[in-house]
């Protein structure tokens, strides 16, 4: 699809000051997401949504991985 996605991840507490970024954010994603609309199609965001998730779930299984791999040589 081409598109450059960044997570933000916020933690536990949300401050006042988190939220107004998130509020600014939105407003951008708004007109952002109509654009892509135009230029993608009215499904564009399902078939993003889609490669996400099979990206984390790739992540998720190598972030495992390296994790047992630390814990068996902690043990070993």
């Amino acid at each position: 699809m081409g598109l450059c996605y960044e997570r933000i991840e916020a933690g536990c507490e949300i401050t006042d000051s988190m939220k107004n970024l998130k509020k600014q954010y939105e407003a951008s994603n708004e007109l952002y997401f109509e654009s892509l609309e135009k230029k993608l199609g009215k499904n564009w965001k399902q078939d993003f949504d889609k490669e996400l998730h099979t990206l984390d779930s790739i992540n998720w299984i190598r972030i495992k991985r390296e994790m047992d791999s630390l814990n068996w040589n902690q043990t070993h």
